[in-house]
């Protein structure tokens, strides 16, 4: 129950398919391509390639989605699922099981707008979820997808759920491993103080210390304040009940 709180929400589940979308496809706005036009991107290595194991060195397809540079590998064919990695991760971060997933499925795994090795220049305003699932929805266009499946976590997992309440039509399954949909948290009085305490022993601090150039500091809080065995939050060090 504490993590939950935490976290906002945990989904390991799949859920269903959304049903048809007003908007649907046509919506999302077309990516324009660098080095690799869209229409011609193919997989790095796929079912019929020498090697199909999947290379953590292999070189990922670079592409524009609305003048944001991403960087994604496939593997496999099939329908489309997508991987969308955390906070601390990069499309690198799906090694163990992208060949798993490409038996069955044609796998994307992409990095997210400022994550390695995109060079985007930090000029977005009021940044947030909805801004990662307009990239979602430009990268799925670009790539000529379709409806897709989603499997996410931690801030993937709530790009994916933005991005699926904006564009049902476009979602077959998702599988979302903790959102940190912080908001919802503050539902309850429990969850509002948590969420209190989050903010001001974990969120602030780390803030301060990119602020300063200590980004080493600053992941320390993040990750000892959310996941540590004994977290940073004084009400969950005393071991207090939901």
């Amino acid at each position: 129950m504490l993590n939950i709180l935490l976290h906002g929400i945990l989904l390991i589940t799949t859920i269903a398919a959304f049903g048809p979308s007003e908007k649907g496809i046509n919506s999302v706005q077309p990516a324009e391509a660098k080095n690799i036009p869209v229409e011609t991107a193919a997989p790095v290595a796929g079912p019929g390639s020498a090697s199909t194991t999947f290379a953590p060195n292999q070189e990922p397809i670079k592409i524009l989605v609305g003048g944001v540079e991403l960087h994604y590998i496939e593997r496999g064919k099939g329908e489309p699922l997508i991987l969308l990695h955390g906070g601390q991760g990069d499309f690198r971060s799906w090694q163990k099981q992208i060949d798993v997933f490409a038996s069955g499925y044609r796998v994307i795994s992409y990095s997210r707008r400022y994550h390695y090795p995109n060079v985007n220049p930090l000029t977005s305003t009021g940044f947030s979820a909805l801004t990662e699932a307009a990239d979602l929805a430009g990268f799925i266009k670009a790539l000529g997808l379709g409806p897709v499946h989603l499997v996410g976590t931690s801030y993937g997992a709530f790009t994916a759920l933005a991005f699926a309440l904006d564009h049902p039509g476009l979602v077959r399954t998702m599988v979302l491993a903790e959102p940190p949909v912080l908001q919802w948290a503050k539902g309850t009085d429990r969850g509002a103080g948590l969420y209190r305490e989050f903010m001001m022993t974990v969120h602030v601090p780390a803030g301060k210390a990119f602020a300063s150039g200590d980004d080493e500091g600053a992941m320390r809080i993040l990750s000892t304040g959310s996941t540590a065995p004994v977290p940073l939050i004084p009400s969950l060090k005393a071991g207090a009940g939901p």
